[in-house]
């Protein structure tokens, strides 16, 4: 039996981390705060090509640094919060099958959030995604746009971009070992 989440609102921002950018010399890296609990839900199609593993660890933040020599911050919009996924994704299925970033959203309160445009994700994932072998690994980070101080959000896959079908198995497990690009 296929799985589908129905949902009753989609944000989306053409916005970096959907949050403005600004020259720093002396702030940190990274301002952390308090990251909602995080549950994530297995997708599993009636008749899939291929599974993907994808190894997850969350943390919400106000204000990072996305690569140490930008020189600049990227602040989370008033009222909202950054939330970056360390991802490591592995094709553990016999079938070659393209990785979409676009296919891994956010719940919070009902409302989905699509991961936000970063350089540095594109470069890791692919503007499209990414096709993996059987065995092939890789791993990167997404960053999404959420409410501020909420205290639960659900990871989930759900269909569309380029895979409208979502015909790949996606089975979550966190990973608190993965690392953020701040750090």
């Amino acid at each position: 039996m296929r799985r589908r989440s129905y949902l009753t609102s989609l944000t989306t921002s053409g916005l970096i981390l959907g949050g403005c950018i600004r020259d720093h010399r002396t702030e940190p890296t990274a301002s952390q705060i308090d990251t909602p609990t995080l549950v994530a839900e297995d997708w599993r199609p009636d008749d899939p090509v291929t599974t993907f593993r994808v190894r997850w660890h969350g943390q919400s933040v106000d204000a990072f640094d996305i690569t140490t020599n930008d020189g600049k911050i990227h602040q989370a919009p008033e009222g909202e919060e950054n939330l970056i996924l360390a991802l490591g994704v592995e094709n553990t299925g016999s079938q070659s099958h393209r990785f979409v970033p676009d296919t891994i959203e956010i719940i919070v309160n009902a409302q989905s959030h699509e991961h936000q445009f970063i350089e540095s994700a594109a470069r890791t994932f692919g503007v499209n995604g990414i096709q993996l072998q059987p065995a092939d690994t890789i791993s990167g980070w997404l960053g999404y746009s959420i409410p501020k101080n909420v205290t639960e959000a659900r990871i989930v896959a759900r269909p569309g971009g380029s895979d409208p079908e979502l015909d790949v198995t996606y089975e979550y497990v966190e990973d608190r070992s993965l690392s953020f690009p701040f750090e």
